[in-house]
């Protein structure tokens, strides 16, 4: 908010009991489209370059880092540190880079289509 970003991405890794849970999540707060706009286009591309799991889009409203922004804002789940495969891949360079390009084709796609 203090420099006037364009949108707003929070990257987290996801864990949960037991290690059968896996793949790409992303959650948005309802209250403004552009929120859900931008949660399709990171998510679309995040599992199209990872060839990962779907776990979709997910409204969230209980997010502090979600509705404490005044822009388009999403939180997204790379993967869960609680699954063995997935944990490896996280901690594996070549795989953090193609996280990073596939939140950059996602963000392109949203100014592209949005902006």
């Amino acid at each position: 908010n203090m420099v006037n970003a364009e949108i707003f991405i929070s990257v987290h890794a996801n864990s949960y009991e037991g290690t059968a849970a896996k793949g790409i999540e992303t959650l948005y707060n309802p209250l403004y489209l552009e929120n859900f706009r931008l949660a399709q286009a990171v998510q679309s591309e995040l599992v199209q370059s990872l060839n990962a799991v779907n776990r979709g889009v997910r409204p969230r409203t209980d997010l502090h880092v979600l509705n404490n922004v005044k822009m388009p804002a999403v939180l997204v789940e790379v993967g869960f540190l609680s699954h063995p495969e997935e944990e490896e891949m996280l901690m594996d360079p070549e795989y953090q880079k193609m996280i990073a390009e596939g939140l950059l084709n996602g963000v392109l796609i949203f100014f592209q289509n949005y902006r």
